[in-house]
């Protein structure tokens, strides 16, 4: 009777034993694909912030994107166009005066009197003398209402006449900045393009 209760003992010892390694085999299988599935979110999100970011670019600054893309084919090194913190201020600026008489400044610019808004000379080198260089920023205004498609296609066409006769003058384009807006009496795109002396 003793050898059978404790052939019983030993057997479901021997169980248990069995029963508690598959416990901790399994466990261990188990916590392995968590942290696979970890090290997979944790590429997510920056995936998915790279995504927020694209998002958060603005129509105008997309557009402006564009633009200068497009506007850089077939041009070296030297004279490529890119964008300008200093020239984006100053069509954020323009966008809020316009708005104030859209109608105004759209026939205007698209009558070609889009004249320079700026028109500055600067000391270059160390301040003790030295070259000065011109700068001069043309001001397009459009219909808010257009696509962005519409918009880039209008812009292109004009900016490139315009540009033809502007480089005459010894100048030549450095940046563009696109912005767009909406006020009480409608939208607008304002595109404003620096000139500077070559």
């Amino acid at each position: 009777m003793c050898s059978i209760q404790a052939k019983k003992r030993s057997l479901a010892g021997i169980l248990l034993a069995g029963v508690l390694s598959m416990l901790f085999l399994g466990g261990c299988g188990y916590t392995m694909v968590p942290n696979e599935y970890l090290l997979q979110l944790n590429g997510t999100p920056s995936e998915d912030q790279e995504g927020e970011e694209e998002t958060v670019l603005t129509e105008g600054t997309r557009l402006r994107n564009q633009m200068i893309a497009v506007l850089n084919l077939g041009r070296d090194l030297e004279n490529r166009i890119s964008s300008s913190t200093s020239l984006d201020e100053a069509a954020s600026l323009f966008l809020e005066i316009v708005l104030e008489d859209p109608e105004t400044y759209i026939l205007s610019t698209q009558q070609g009197n889009q004249n320079q808004e700026e028109d500055q000379e600067e000391d270059q080198g160390d301040g003790q003398g030295g070259g000065q260089e011109e700068e001069k920023a043309y001001l397009y205004v459009y219909d808010g209402d257009l696509s962005s498609g519409s918009v880039a296609t209008l812009a292109l066409k004009d900016i490139t006449e315009d540009e033809a006769s502007i480089t005459k003058n010894l100048l030549k384009m450095a940046s563009i900045s696109v912005t767009h807006g909406s006020g009480e009496k409608g939208s607008v795109w304002v595109i404003l393009v620096e000139y500077i002396d070559e």
